[in-house]
């Protein structure tokens, strides 16, 4: 696989041809598809890429561009099988009849994709969970009311632009009429197509695939008709299939939020990379202490990767505390100063009762931490002062705060507490937003080993 890999990419540095990440991290599924085939594997991923820059030219599916399709019930996520795919329920009895009148399967497709990156970056754990499971339920429709048109739609989409992502269809609740079809059906499928597709002659044949609380009652399992779908009503496990026990209430929700989006998308193989650097799972900086409040053990990567960022915490602590350090990032600052003093009588005055003045700034930071953690580097508290009031204040409050530092109406040694640090990050400056984020990583970890030294501070 992975010279077959190294082949794809040869082939694709020959084209001169650059793919989006998402087609990038499929490449091996592209392979898959095209059997080997470098060629085929890249006109593969050029028309998934094109489809992806056409249906996405007016920017991502959000939910609330299918909040209310989303209630017909039509297509939810609602179970994950014993090996933990999220699976996908299609009910086309749900489908609106107005929607067929006025041609609007397109709304269902959008649907669909909908629910298929929500599931690409909430749902799946690279080299763990990768794939999902769709189960078609056709209850209550006759053969001239199947929705071939619809469910031909779906296949077409899931099986041409998210290659490698369904390990299985379940067809469920057939007539006896649309039993007759399903050889009919399976004659023109290929044997790959053959063995993701089962049609299940009893709903109850599915416990044996998931746990019977993951699973509605007209599906088999113990589960009531679920009335609303969005947010996603996703069970608890147990996963184990024909597990009877009920969902485990002791199971800790919302664990996607501790990967990064890096983390959920993956990444090819790199050979000149060891497997621990290939496998590894990128988390949130908040991911150590959101495992350690749960309880949960902490995974080898989030240990690994919260001491690398402490260390280089604290080696960029000991680097901006020098004096040299610091004499060349004001030499280096001139200028801006210089200019910044020329604009001040183009900024308009605050607005704001908070005045930012030594007093008021003082009483917060020493409000928010301990006395112990009140005097650090001053260089890094004159960028965070700066960084504060850039994300999201005028320039105007920039400016005052930037010439409060400079002059000493601000101390230098004064820390702005966490709290003040939590606004919309500033695309304009990302060296700072940076310095925020790792001064704040850097402070929580001292505030916490220093809990029982440090004295209450008072105002």
């Amino acid at each position: 696989e992975v010279q077959q890999l190294q082949k794809l990419q040869e082939e694709a540095k020959a084209q001169n041809l650059e793919f989006l990440p998402s087609i990038t991290v499929m490449a091996s599924r592209f392979l898959s598809r095209a059997r080997g085939d470098a060629g085929q594997a890249i006109m593969l991923m050029q028309a998934t890429q094109n489809w992806r820059l056409d249906f996405f030219k007016d920017g991502p599916v959000c939910d609330s561009d299918v909040l209310e399709d989303l209630k017909y019930g039509i297509v939810y996520f609602a179970a994950r099988d014993s090996s933990l795919r999220p699976t996908i329920m299609v009910r086309a009895s749900r489908i609106p009849q107005e929607w067929y009148k006025n041609k609007r399967i397109d709304k269902l497709i959008k649907v669909l994709i909908f629910c298929m990156e929500y599931m690409l970056r909430y749902m799946v754990l690279p080299g763990k969970i990768e794939n999902n499971c769709l189960i078609v339920d056709l209850k209550g429709l006759t053969m001239t009311q199947v929705p071939i048109t619809a469910l031909k739609e779906i296949y077409g989409v899931m099986s041409k632009h998210y290659i490698g992502r369904v390990f299985r269809f379940y067809i469920c609740n057939m007539s006896s009429g649309l039993r007759m079809l399903t050889s009919v059906v399976t004659n023109v499928l290929t044997d790959r197509q053959k063995q993701k597709l089962s049609f299940v002659e009893d709903v109850k044949e599915l416990r044996k695939e998931f746990a019977a609380h993951q699973l509605e009652e007209d599906l088999g399992g113990t589960r009531p008709i679920l009335k609303e779908f969005f947010p996603f009503p996703m069970q608890a496990g147990p996963y184990t299939a024909g597990a009877e026990g009920g969902p485990d209430k002791a199971e800790v929700a919302q664990a996607c939020e501790v990967i990064t989006r890096e983390g959920a998308t993956g990444r090819i193989w790199d050979p000149k990379k060891s497997k621990e650097e290939n496998t590894k799972t990128e988390f949130t900086p908040e991911a150590y202490d959101w495992f350690k409040e749960k309880g949960i053990r902490i995974p080898a990567d989030c240990q690994k990767q919260h001491e690398e960022d402490l260390a280089k915490i604290e080696a960029d602590k000991i680097k901006n505390e020098s004096p040299k350090a610091a004499e060349a990032d004001i030499e280096n600052r001139e200028d801006e100063e210089e200019e910044e003093e020329e604009e001040e009588e183009s900024y308009s005055k605050p607005q704001s009762t908070a005045a930012f003045s030594k007093t008021d700034y003082g009483q917060v930071a020493r409000k928010a931490l301990p006395a112990a953690a009140i005097a650090t580097s001053g260089l890094i508290a004159v960028r965070l002062a700066s960084a504060v009031l850039l994300r999201g204040s005028s320039s105007g409050k920039v400016y005052k705060v930037r010439r409060a530092v400079r002059t000493g109406e601000v101390p230098a040694a004064v820390v702005v507490p966490e709290t003040s640090v939590k606004f919309v990050p500033n695309p304009s400056d990302p060296w700072l937003d940076r310095q925020i984020d790792k001064f704040v990583f850097w402070l929580k970890a001292k505030l916490s080993s220093n809990k029982k030294a440090a004295p209450a501070a008072s105002d």
